[in-house]
């Protein structure tokens, strides 16, 4: 016997999980609306709300399938860009801080205070530059939690893109006497 979300998803076709607003929804009841139409209702984390038609187009199981492909290589965010930048923009976002989570993740955000010249520095290198320079989905520079967020993982390698980066006392010598910018 299926359950009550069970039967609104295969009777109005809508999908029974959504990834949006930054949670994975469930589909949980109808709303009515006027002269007998209806919408769904899904269950976020912070309460049910009805899903917007966009929203519907979102199904969960698409969002983990593209987590999974940069679980096992966060280079896809760069490698596939086609892919991923087909996705809408929330989810693009929060795709490329997944992607830097899992780079970040093996030898956490403090090895990423410089530049790197090994495999982790190279992955490092490849994300934040499809995500500042060579993609089109969404402005990272105007969105200044995605800053901070993505700052947070890879410091050094997001900072070189907003003028924010931090340098080595060395460095820090040498800028003052006019030798570095």
């Amino acid at each position: 016997m299926s359950s009550y979300a069970e039967r609104l998803s295969k009777c109005y076709g809508w999908p029974m999980k959504i990834h949006a607003r930054g949670y994975d929804a469930y589909l949980v009841d109808i709303q009515p609306l006027l002269e007998g139409q209806v919408c769904p209702l899904y269950r976020w984390p912070g309460g049910d709300g009805v899903a917007d038609d966009q929203e519907l187009k979102q199904p969960a199981e698409n969002f983990h399938q593209l987590q999974a492909i940069l679980k096992e290589n966060p280079n896809a965010l760069d490698d596939r860009c086609d892919l991923f930048k087909a996705q809408p923009s929330e989810w693009y976002k929060e795709l490329a801080l997944y992607a830097m989570e899992c780079i970040a993740v093996a030898r956490g955000p403090e090895y990423f205070t410089a530049c790197r010249h090994d495999a982790d520095g190279q992955a490092a290198h490849h994300v934040t530059k499809a995500i500042f320079e060579e993609q089109d989905v969404f402005d990272p520079y105007g969105d200044w939690q995605f800053i901070c967020a993505a700052a947070a993982l890879l410091p050094w390698y997001v900072k070189r893109y907003t003028k924010q980066r931090s340098y080595s006392p060395r460095q820090k010598r040498m800028r003052n006497f006019g030798i570095v910018q």
